[in-house]
């Protein structure tokens, strides 16, 4: 995909690769360079919210949701890191 540089030094990351990331206007993002490859990172994925008693990552609009299986595995890699 092409995109341009404007006089400012900007760039514009095309809608379905911010959809992708859970980009939005005024996400922080860390820029590296590896290899002469420019790398975008999300500074934040999201943001602590206190819900009750209990402390919620609130996630940017247009970030996927997470698939069970996915948390399940996650979960499950994690306890049996605990029983070794």
């Amino acid at each position: 995909m092409t995109t341009t540089i404007d006089a400012a030094g900007r760039i514009v990351i095309p809608k379905n690769f911010r959809d992708e990331m859970g980009l939005s206007a005024g996400t922080k993002i860390e820029v590296e360079m590896i290899d002469g490859n420019l790398r975008i990172i999300p500074k934040s994925i999201g943001t602590l919210e206190q819900r009750g008693r209990f402390t919620v990552i609130v996630m940017p609009p247009g970030t996927p949701m997470l698939q069970h299986d996915v948390v399940d595995q996650v979960l499950n890699d994690l306890r049996e890191g605990r029983l070794r």
